[in-house]
């Protein structure tokens, strides 16, 4: 059986799967093969020719989209990180790389604001405004009034008001410690003596915030009739919040849920300056947003416009105690519909499949594990289970015949492992019931058939 292949790579688990697994559910009733996995699995070099939509435009992206290119596949993007940014100035140097642009035929926006951005940026090609397959799932969960009756594996109890604290302190409070600034110099973001002290005052702001939500946290454990889960950024060293956590017997730290079970448990979500505030909007949540009036550093003021601000923890939690706060997706929603495009809609994936029926695509056999196996997989799984028994570890930190790269190369392997955990069979059905049972499509569920090519990646295909 032959199929055209739509490839969809993802970065964070928890921000894209979800998504990912509905676009590719819509796309095998269209008749396509479907790819989904980390960006960073040797599987993806294996794949064979089709659509390749990828998650972002920037100068780390060059090497991928450059082998797809060459494999003739037709390579696009939707940057994950397209709405909320720095500055207008660092995400052109970060998340707009022309070398990258280059190889692309479409590149799809978030929203006439960001399709705007990358106009004044030079970008020239097809640039489609779609919105996100991420904002589909929470417009149907909000028409569907959909709640789960709880999430993650935190063994406390929950069935009173029900809190959310976001993250995203990666910078910071980042789980790779000082290679943060050195992934940022690698991306571009800083090369000049003005990006660094753009980047000094960035990080003592978020110093400053980050110390505000650590308060936050004890406050919220003194207050027994509430049960708060705090959800860290994939980036961030999650031991942080555990230690505080750890005092509370109302408080759990889940760094494995997805954000859609997270959104679907909580009553009320507080943030600073996240994708994640606009998301609770979107399924009608009560959004709560702390930030200290020392603060000097416009972030995320995009999202913040969509919450009930306050300038201390206690304010916030005052406020938070007093009944029917209420919620809703009322506020705001002129502008999320101009930021993000099917904010009231939930058409993002018609918008993407409808332009990919538009190329040209040759049908190719069913992927399948063999033919995606990788040689450079197993030569990686080989050389890190060496270090983790090698009794003298401190041999590897010397150059003697390259050593010290099995350093590195753990280091980047913990990373992605953060950002994209393996995953089971269990967890990829479950998405796809998720997805049927939104859209309507349970009818589906007997006929699609998953193929499991990784740790980190599978086929969808439906079977005749």
């Amino acid at each position: 059986m032959k199929k055209k292949l739509l490839c969809l790579p993802v970065e964070v688990y928890k921000r894209e799967f979800d998504a990912k697994v509905f676009l590719g559910v819509k796309a095998i009733e269209r008749g396509y093969q479907v790819v989904i996995g980390h960006h960073k699995d040797p599987v993806l070099l294996k794949t064979p020719v089709g659509f390749y939509l990828y998650k972002d435009h920037g100068r780390g992206s060059v090497r991928l989209v450059n082998k797809w290119y060459q494999d003739d596949c037709v390579v696009a993007a939707l940057d994950e990180e397209g709405l909320i940014r720095k500055s207008d100035n660092l995400y052109k140097q970060s998340r707009i790389n022309e070398e990258t642009i280059s190889r692309l035929e479409v590149v799809f926006a978030w929203g006439e604001d960001q399709k705007s951005l990358l106009e004044r940026s030079g970008v020239e090609k097809n640039i489609v405004v779609s919105g996100n397959p991420r904002f589909d799932l929470l417009y149907l969960l909000n028409k569907a009034s959909h709640q789960h009756d709880g999430c993650g594996d935190s063994g406390k109890e929950f069935g009173r008001k029900k809190v959310l604290v976001n993250t995203r302190f990666g910078s910071i409070n980042s789980a790779i410690g000082d290679q943060y600034v050195e992934n940022m110099r690698r991306c571009g973001e800083l090369e000049t003596e003005e990006d660094v002290k753009e980047w000094e005052n960035f990080a003592r702001n978020e110093r400053i915030v980050f110390d505000e939500f650590i308060k936050l946290i004890d406050i919220l454990g003194e207050e027994e009739e509430l049960d708060v889960i705090i959800r860290p950024h994939p980036e961030e060293l999650k031991d942080t919040y555990e230690k505080v956590a750890g005092k509370y017997p109302n408080i759990a730290v889940d760094f494995d849920s997805s954000l859609v079970e997270h959104l679907a448990w909580c009553d009320v979500l507080i943030h600073d300056g996240c994708t994640t505030a606009i998301e609770g909007k979107a399924m009608g949540k009560e959004v709560l947003g702390l930030r200290p009036p020392s603060v000097d550093y416009d972030y995320g003021t995009l999202a913040n416009q969509f919450s009930i601000n306050f300038e201390t923890p206690r304010a916030l939690v005052d406020y938070l105690k007093q009944p029917e706060q209420g919620g809703g997706r009322g506020e705001g929603l002129d502008l999320a519909s101009s930021k993000i495009a099917n904010f009231n809609s939930g058409d993002s994936f018609k918008k993407i499949l409808d332009t990919i029926d538009g190329y040209e695509i040759p049908a190719v056999t069913l992927v399948d594990s063999k033919s995606c196996r990788s040689r450079k997989e197993f030569s990686h799984k080989a050389a890190l289970a060496l270090y983790k028994w090698f009794p003298v570890k401190s041999v590897f930190k010397s150059e003697f015949l390259g050593l010290d790269k099995f350093i590195d190369l753990r280091k980047t392997y913990d990373k992605y492992d953060r950002a994209y955990p393996r995953i089971t069979l269990h967890e990829i059905y479950a998405s796809i019931e998720k997805a049927c049972r939104l859209s309507g499509d349970t009818h589906l569920l007997n006929r699609i058939d998953v193929e499991v090519l990784s740790h980190k990646s599978f086929r969808l295909s439906i079977n005749p």
